[in-house]
This record gives structure tokens, sequence and C-alpha cells, in this order.
């Protein structure tokens, strides 16, 4: 699942830089970072090792997925994320 959203956030960084300012993706990785140190705090006392590849897929997942549901220039490309991880229609 971490090497999918990797992929994801990887193949996407070209029109990520071409939408968005550098602040922009700054503000990912500051939030992604973030979000892996608090969820590492929490959860590793309770689940132990484990715990930090779960906080590290949540955190790849938030930043590089969910936060394009927050930015209006974004959305178009959160929406196509969310195509692609939908099964085939006929």
């Amino acid at each position: 699942m971490c090497n999918l959203i990797k992929l994801e956030r990887e193949q996407l960084n070209p029109h990520f830089i071409v939408a968005n300012p550098v602040t922009e993706s700054m503000y990912r990785i500051v939030i992604g970072r973030i979000t892996n140190v608090l969820l590492n705090l929490f959860l590793i006392p309770t689940y132990g090792a484990i715990s930090a590849a779960i906080a590290t897929v949540i955190s790849y997942a938030f930043s590089g997925f969910f936060m394009n549901a927050t930015h209006p220039k974004t959305r178009k490309i959160f929406q196509i994320q969310i195509k692609s991880f939908l099964p085939l229609r006929s």
C-alpha cells in the first residue's frame, strides 16, 4: 500500500510543481513529516515497531493523497486519484 501511494505521489509530482508554487509542495512535506512524528509518538509505545510502518503509510497517504482534496487547484488531481483506486465500471 505504501509503495502504491508513494508511486502516486512521484507520478503526480511534475503536475503538482506546474500547478502550484513550491511553497505548496513544502507545506505538504512539512505536514507529512509532522503527521508521521505525531503518529509515531502515539502508536509506537502501544503497538511497537510495526506501528512505525503504519504511521509512515498513513502520513504518505495524508500528504500525498488527502491533501489534494483540501486545495482548490488540486481537487481535480484528487478526483483522478480516487478514480484510479476504484474498480473499472462497465
